[in-house]
């Protein structure tokens, strides 16, 4: 009994470390950051940039690991079996690339940025800096500011002189959800590493060849993180002026902050939370969270001073940060638009007068405009809601206000209706999980819940509503 134990622990536990290497089947070229998995266990190792990797003894010769890296299949093996193979071949996965259809007009093209175009301020916020642990993953929310459709060039990312300017990070391209701004499906087909050289630098990134489509309402830029070879333990200390509090006056000082980590430091800048909101997001277990949630629970409360004066945050006092990266996108040039037209004058004074708050009736995605019908109804906002979150044919809009705007009562609809139009939309959000988006072209969709058809325009990185259902032909 003594002798079995023996053989069978020699059996699963390894004697050493082993040190092996994944490469590309076809090209022989090692494969860059590939992540090596123990099946239903937490522990995992990444290969480094030319594809190596070690197994210590904390892995047993029976663990089923996962290997898989952007671009190729995954591969399942036992460990024994690594050991004994020394180098793993990855095969590429197949690329499905969009159909091109070439015609004899020669369509014209012009890039437009999309993005934080601006460098890092040295300033104010001078200690604010965006990096992660090695194999993090975070994105940044780049909305599509012209609601039309275009193919990515380049993706722009500011990498600072802290940390490791050097260190290798990984590209990664998302859809933005239809119906909720927050990342989607993988767009990126390719094993896209990248990296910076002294820092202070913009590092572009060729993504022509992997022939994207930025959507209508925009993309998210992911950025995956790796430790430097070099690093043994970063740390930073960074100094920043600001003042204190000293027998009920400022007074001048300066304060530090220890900075860590093993990898490249990307600059960021600061926005105020009214815009930045569903900008940032972490990827934790290979689920996303917005890191705007965490500040929506300090709005509208108040801080007393120490000189016992108090302060209201709100969202335009609330900064977060939001790291500096931007986009090249190919648009064609017959279809971008964004001249400022004047408003025609209407006949009714009282339409001129409501101004549009795109904080507090949000509608960048199709959950947050049915948030804003149901809030705007539930709010008496009726005149904003006909203006800014429905779409009419030519001058329906003034027809719909002669026929329900009572110019001697402030109550357009009667609370039996209101609350009728309240529980519909309530209805139909609820269902937005199960519904069909059938585009029509660049900015009409048609929204189809249960057996009835709604049509939706998405126009200056806006979705409407049209309230009284006509249809639109192409």
């Amino acid at each position: 009994m003594k002798y079995l134990i023996l053989i069978l622990f020699s059996l699963t536990v390894l004697s050493g470390i082993s040190q092996n290497q994944i490469i590309d089947s076809e090209s022989k070229g090692p494969v860059s950051y590939a992540h090596i998995k123990s099946i239903n266990k937490l522990k995992g190792v990444i290969s480094d940039y030319n594809g190596f990797f070690v197994l210590d003894s904390s892995f047993r010769e029976l663990d089923s690991i996962v290997i898989s890296c952007i671009g190729y299949n995954q591969v399942h093996f036992l460990v024994r079996d690594i050991i004994e193979k020394k180098v793993v071949e990855l095969n590429p996965s197949t690329q499905n690339l969009s159909e091109v259809i070439v015609t004899a007009k020669k369509a014209k093209y012009q890039l437009k940025n999309l993005g934080i175009t601006k460098k890092p301020k040295k300033t104010r916020f001078a200690d604010y800096v965006g990096t992660g642990k090695n194999g993090e993953e975070k994105a940044i929310w780049i909305p599509n500011d012209y609601s039309i459709p275009g193919y990515l060039k380049n993706i722009n990312v500011y990498v600072s002189d802290l940390g490791y300017p050097d260190a290798h990070f990984r590209i990664h391209v998302y859809a933005c959800n239809e119906f909720e701004t927050k990342p989607n499906k993988e767009l990126t087909k390719s094993n896209i590493i990248a990296s910076a050289t002294k820092g202070n630098e913009w590092v572009s990134i060729d993504m022509s060849n992997e022939h994207i489509q930025i959507g209508e309402n925009g993309c998210f830029i992911g950025i995956e993180w790796f430790d430097s070879p070099k690093s043994k333990f970063h740390q930073d200390t960074i100094f920043n002026k600001g003042y204190t509090w000293q027998d009920g006056g400022r007074k001048d000082t300066v304060y530090s902050r220890i900075r860590k980590g093993n990898g490249a430091v990307l600059g960021g800048i600061y926005q105020k939370y009214r815009f930045s909101k569903n900008k940032h997001w972490n990827k934790t277990d290979n689920h996303w969270q917005n890191r705007g949630d965490f500040a929506e629970s300090s709005l509208y409360a108040v801080d007393t001073l120490p000189d016992g004066r108090t302060f209201l945050h709100t969202p335009d006092n609330q900064y977060q940060g939001v790291l500096c990266i931007n986009i090249n996108v190919s648009y064609p040039k017959n279809k971008i638009d964004l001249t400022f037209k004047e408003p025609k004058k209407r006949k009714l004074n009282k339409l001129e007068k409501v101004k549009q708050d795109l904080f507090k009736y949000p509608q960048k995605n199709i959950h947050e405009l049915f948030y804003s019908l149901i809030k705007g109804f539930e709010n008496d906002d009726i005149i904003y809601v006909l203006k800014y979150l429905c779409v009419y044919k030519e001058d329906q809009l003034n027809q719909i206000l002669s026929q329900i705007v009572d110019e001697e009562n402030e109550d357009y609809i009667s609370d039996e209706d209101k609350d009728t139009i309240v529980k519909y939309l309530k209805e139909l959000q609820s269902k937005l999980s199960l519904t069909v988006l059938t585009k029509i072209d660049d900015k009409h969709f048609e929204l189809a819940v249960d057996n009835e058809t709604y049509n939706l325009i998405f126009e200056d990185g806006l979705w409407k509503i049209n309230p009284y259902g006509y249809r639109i032909y192409k």
